[in-house]
């Protein structure tokens, strides 16, 4: 089976098309010979549409697709921030302040 990222790279040099947006998901059958691009939102409307047991069979593959997290944190790691954070030694800061520093750090 290929991944999302195979597929969609074959399906372009077949077709001779541009990649697809980041925010279409790609729907792998041609149709008269070009891609089928599909938002997330049509995707979700489409889903609902299936029965419980085949929702629960396309989110089961879709999990497995996303393979394994690029960092593993541990639960001793996960327990001893939360420490960290309610005993005050450390700040805590909101999701946009950390990205406004990072992004001072360049």
């Amino acid at each position: 089976m290929l991944t999302y990222y195979e597929t969609v790279g074959k399906l372009v040099h077949q077709t001779k098309m541009a990649p697809p947006a980041p925010n279409l998901i790609l729907n792998t059958s041609i149709l008269s010979g070009k891609l089928a691009l599909m938002s997330v939102e049509k995707i979700c409307e489409e889903a609902n549409k299936l029965s419980v047991a085949e929702r629960s069979e396309l989110i089961s593959r879709l999990i497995l697709e996303l393979g394994q997290p690029e960092h593993d944190v541990s639960d001793e790691e996960v327990s001893l921030r939360i420490e960290e954070t309610r005993s005050g030694s450390v700040e805590d800061i909101s999701h946009d302040e950390l990205i406004s520093r990072l992004e001072r750090l360049g």
